[in-house]
């Protein structure tokens, strides 16, 4: 649910450039239909790919996180002998 409420502001942001974008594209003779031009807006925008890798990120934390609490073993094994016998 969160993901989705991400999702919707971010695409509410993105609107405004989107139909500028769509617009400028237009005088040049192509049309963008509205999906064209959000997949072409999210691919493109640093904002987006930035919060793409912080996601990541924090799911790599996640991971590191629960790999700590799983038990360590250290195991030292020592030998000796001598050189002249006693």
């Amino acid at each position: 649910m969160k993901k989705w409420i991400a999702a919707c502001c971010l695409l509410s942001m993105l609107v405004p450039g989107e139909v500028a974008a769509q617009s400028a594209q237009s005088s040049m003779g192509e049309r963008l239909s509205l999906e064209a031009a959000l997949r072409f807006a999210l691919a493109n925008n640093r904002q987006v790919q930035s919060a793409r890798l912080q996601v990541l990120k924090a799911d790599e934390d996640i991971e590191v996180a629960r790999s700590r609490r799983l038990p360590v073993f250290d195991i030292e094994i020592q030998a000796s002998q001598l050189l002249t016998p006693v």
